[in-house]
């Protein structure tokens, strides 16, 4: 790999981890609505696979 190419990676990991973090405010956001009762499931797992992905290094958990 060259230094190009490390870069390239680099900003592509930068650019998924804010498209992440957004997408994990909206999840918080959904949490208000009373649809997210009937899709709990869901958005536990989705916090599971931010925490084992971002934290852990662990692969994702088995979808709901």
């Amino acid at each position: 790999m060259n230094e190009t190419e490390i870069q390239q990676l680099i900003d592509t990991n930068y650019r998924l981890l804010l498209l992440l973090g957004f997408a994990t405010s909206i999840v918080m956001d959904y949490e208000r609505l009373e649809a997210y009762h009937d899709n709990s499931h869901k958005c536990k797992w989705f916090y599971d696979s931010v925490d084992n992905v971002v934290y852990k290094n662990k692969p994702l958990p088995p979808m709901p």
